[in-house]
């Protein structure tokens, strides 16, 4: 019996170990189809991954470049309040000058006026004898001169720039 026994727990080992080869082939089969699963899965992660990466990018300067005309923006605008401004100044500026020829008080004030100007980088344009330019320049008359045509004879009203860019523009008399 004894015998019977080790021959019978042999067959059984032997039908196990027949098994568990089995097993393993359809294991590395359904192995390799989870893996090509996976693959597959992996992929599609990589490609929504760089998609996304692509629109945060595009979202990253579109915002930059949103900031950037922000910034042009507030800088235009301040300009603009900045030029508001400096133009009802220039009003009284005008009657100081015409006061000054007179007045050594009011000469002192206009010099004042002429340094917060300068700070405002407020620049006069220059008109003596130079040649008309509409881009500067408002022409408000015309009369016969020796000179070329074209010239400006006689400024009328002071011109300024504010930071290269025209105030006012000098009204002017140019000649025939």
């Amino acid at each position: 019996m004894g015998k019977k026994k080790q021959s019978a727990h042999k067959e059984k080992k032997v039908d196990e170990i027949a098994y568990l080869a089995e097993e393993d082939e359809s294991l590395e089969r359904v192995n390799l189809s989870k893996k090509n699963k996976l693959k597959e899965k992996l992929k599609q992660c990589q490609k929504e991954k760089e998609e996304y990466l692509t629109q945060l990018q595009r979202t990253r300067a579109d915002f930059i470049n949103y900031r950037k005309r922000q910034e042009k923006d507030k800088e235009a605008m301040s300009t603009i309040q900045t030029a508001i401004v400096l133009r009802e100044f220039l009003r009284v500026f005008d009657s100081l000058e015409k006061g000054a020829e007179s007045n050594k008080e009011i000469e002192q004030i206009k010099k004042q006026f002429e340094n917060l100007l300068r700070l405002y980088e407020v620049e006069k344009i220059e008109t003596k004898e130079k040649k008309f330019d509409y881009r500067v320049h408002e022409a408000v008359g015309q009369a016969d001169s020796d000179r070329e045509e074209g010239i400006i004879i006689k400024e009328v009203q002071s011109g300024y720039m504010l930071k290269k860019r025209v105030l006012r523009p000098s009204k002017v008399i140019v000649a025939k």
